[in-house]
């Protein structure tokens, strides 16, 4: 079974036309050590070069989608909950906020494709 490669398309810092590049040949890219952009280090057949481009070192993260992703709405609410049940002792004999944890807990376990 052979994989489609992946391709991110970069911009030459020398005015050349964007250029698109085979992930899996990029070795290692870099902040210039002056300058705007990024030095991105490419092999193919054994050899390597290396390429200056307009795009800084994070939007080539984003591009090849290694960035960090932001928390999920999931993720978020289940530390809310736990930050909350630090404190449930204080609210336990509150109807609403037992309705309420009731309803979040729902939510959660619905995300999670947990029957209720």
């Amino acid at each position: 079974m052979s994989t489609t490669p992946k391709f991110i398309q970069l911009t030459d810092c020398d005015d050349m036309p964007p250029t698109r590049f085979n992930v899996d040949h990029i070795v290692w890219y870099m902040p210039p050590v002056k300058g705007r952009g990024s030095v991105v280090c490419v092999t193919q057949y054994g050899d390597s070069n290396e390429v200056r481009v307009d795009e800084t070192p994070e939007q080539i993260d984003a591009l090849l989608g290694v960035t960090e992703a932001p928390p999920s709405v999931i993720d978020v609410l289940r530390e809310v909950m736990e930050w909350i049940a630090c404190w449930s002792p204080n609210f336990s004999d509150d109807a609403e906020w037992q309705e309420t944890k009731s309803r979040v807990d729902a939510v959660l376990a619905a995300a999670r494709g947990e029957a209720q």
